[in-house]
């Protein structure tokens, strides 16, 4: 309280701000005088890039490469879960060769004695 007492006391309260009289009276006419009557520059207007005009164009092909992929891919893929079971009976051949190859190695079986056996296994 009393530091706001001092201050009044020095810098009074009068407003040190004012404005002239009748400066807002004719404030447009001169402000308009001022103004230059054409535009000092034209603005520029840039044109838009290629790249921008035409990104829809490459969202809606990557969609479509998106879509089409997919499709390949689950028809594909149906395709595969509706064929016969052969396939797995190869496996199961390959697999069961590479048994008896093992066991004829252990064996050490050749060619003939394999079929002198299957030969002596028929006439009995």
């Amino acid at each position: 309280m009393k530091q706001e007492d001092y201050i009044r006391k020095t810098a009074g309260t009068d407003n040190p701000f004012k404005v002239p009289d009748g400066y807002f009276a004719d404030f447009e006419k001169r402000l308009m005088s001022r103004l230059p009557e054409e535009p000092a520059f034209a603005p520029v207007v840039f044109p838009t890039p290629r790249r921008r005009r035409l990104a829809p164009l490459f969202m809606a092909a990557a969609s479509l490469c998106v879509a089409v992929s997919g499709a390949v891919l689950w028809f594909s893929h149906m395709n595969h879960d509706n064929e016969p079971k052969a396939h797995t009976a190869s496996t199961q051949v390959a697999s069961s060769d590479s048994y008896i190859d093992a066991v004829a190695d252990y064996t050490m079986m050749d060619n003939s004695d394999i079929y002198a056996y299957l030969a002596t296994a028929d006439e009995k």
